[in-house]
């Protein structure tokens, strides 16, 4: 007699599907490529086949996201369970694993454009741009909409409540600016996204009603609950989250201009150089500094730090456990665990600036020699904010970022083109400091003294393990020598 391929008893037993909708929002430019390359640009988006225009998110991008998410969610460290794999199914290295029971739709959004961003990889060394460093991403801009879908399935049998709760803690994630990013260069402030309206329904497939409720509802709009809490809405808590981040949240004045150079002119105002602009979510243009210089500019001055310590290759492999690796033969490629968004740049961004090269030899100006920048000119309202989110944190990576921190608050580093004459500098306001480990659980806020400049006030007053922090980080990177 042959066996048939399928069933009851070897069915998944579903009782209850949970469909679960939300509405996701670009908080900063996002590349959802399409792996190809093209005439105008070296990293266009996917887009819908259909029309050729609407933006498209695939489920598999999705998931991915709130997969990885999930994982470094954990009820307590170094329990067998792993919820990423209850709701998203087993790695794909485990033959028996069980499928996923998620299902999430590919999500098709309403465009608010598409904005041209020019990357340069630079020399570390000679800090100019390297051989074929030069190219292009297209970016959807902020403010572009996506209507997100997901069915859950609950099995007989198991526990409800605690599947919603792997569920309900993957999603909420997406609740918070910065906590998920979509797409490429997602460390360097792209991608950031978050929901802010969701809706659920249930399904108890178990009844007849409910099941003939499930199979109709893909012809009809289905009357949905809503809420702004994902887990207020499925009625759970949040699962507790491993102990090891650092968040650090900074403000900085800037002292004089800052031009970033945009690679493309967004008015047609004649400068040769114009500061970088981007739309932000109230559909306006304003000036940014952007992360991939904040990710620059900190991890040179990092690399100056460690060689200044001679800690060689014991800081060399700390940098590239924090920033990560380039994806070339010699090495193993890894992601970096600093993320740190766009920063907005308030400030006057409409006046042009004449300059001239002047010839070293004669003193005069050299022929054809006149150009005009286009930067953003501080003013009392210029405060840039700087924020560091640090995943699977130790108390060097707080060590080193305190003195990058310093070195900001101090004036002594600078962004983007012609530093040499005062642009790109800042002066520290405040700084947050957010930092959890397996010990320790602190917030510090450091202002500065308007009494006296050379000082800054520390709340809580005691700032030891700040202190130790520093001090101990060449003995921590040595193996305690």
């Amino acid at each position: 007699m042959i066996e048939p391929r399928w069933t009851g008893n070897s069915s998944r037993k579903i009782v209850k599907r949970i469909v679960v909708e939300g509405t996701l929002k670009l908080l900063s430019p996002t590349h959802l490529g399409n792996g190809e390359t093209s005439d105008l640009t070296d990293m266009p988006l996917v887009i819908d086949p259909v029309d050729g225009k609407t933006p498209l998110l695939t489920g598999a991008s999705i998931a991915g996201a709130l997969r990885s998410a999930l994982h470094s969610t954990n009820a307590q460290p170094g329990q067998s369970i792993d919820p990423a794999a209850i709701i998203f199914g087993s790695d794909r290295t485990d033959s028996e694993g069980e499928q996923s029971r998620l299902i999430i739709d590919d999500a098709y959004g309403s465009s608010s454009g598409v904005e041209y961003r020019t990357n340069v990889r630079l020399d570390p060394k000679s800090r100019t741009a390297e051989q074929d460093g030069l190219f292009n991403f297209q970016y959807w801009q902020a403010g572009t909409i996506f209507a997100l879908h997901f069915e859950l399935a609950i099995y007989e049998g198991e526990n409800e409540k605690t599947i919603k709760q792997y569920f309900a803690s993957a999603l909420a994630e997406l609740e918070e600016e910065g906590r998920i990013s979509l797409g490429a260069k997602k460390t360097s402030g792209f991608g950031s996204v978050k929901v802010s309206e969701w809706k659920s329904k249930e399904f108890n497939l178990t009844t007849p009603s409910g099941l003939n409720d499930w199979l109709l509802q893909g012809q009809e709009p289905i009357a949905m609950k809503p809420g702004s809490s994902i887990c207020q809405l499925l009625d759970v808590s949040l699962l507790p989250k491993k102990h090891k981040e650092l968040q650090i949240t900074a403000i900085f004045q800037l002292e004089q201009a800052l031009l970033i150079h945009s690679g493309n002119d967004f008015e047609e105002s004649g400068a040769d150089k114009v500061q970088l602009k981007t739309k932000t979510t109230n559909g306006q243009f304003a000036a940014v500094l952007p992360g991939t210089s904040w990710q620059g500019v900190l991890h040179n001055r990092a690399k100056m730090i460690y060689a200044a310590l001679e800690l060689g290759q014991a800081g060399e492999k700390h940098l590239e456990s924090l920033f990560g690796t380039e994806i070339v033969k010699a090495k193993d490629p890894r992601a970096s665990r600093v993320r740190i968004l766009e920063s907005i740049v308030p400030g006057n961004s409409d006046l042009i600036q004449p300059r001239v090269s002047i010839d070293p030899f004669t003193g005069g100006a050299k022929s054809t020699a006149l150009f005009f920048d286009q930067p953003v000119f501080a003013d009392s309202e210029s405060k840039i904010k700087l924020s560091i989110l640090i995943k699977n944190a130790t108390r060097t990576d707080l060590g080193l970022c305190l003195l990058l921190i310093k070195d900001l608050w101090s004036s002594d580093l600078a962004f983007g083109s012609k530093s040499n004459v005062g642009r790109g500098r800042l002066t520290g306001i405040s700084a947050e400091i957010n930092y959890q480990d397996e010990k320790i659980s602190g917030h510090w806020i450091i202002d500065q003294d308007k009494k006296d400049s050379t000082q800054l006030l520390f709340d809580p007053r005691d700032s030891s393990f700040l202190t130790d922090c520093v001090t101990d980080l060449k003995k921590n990177l040595e193996g305690g020598k």
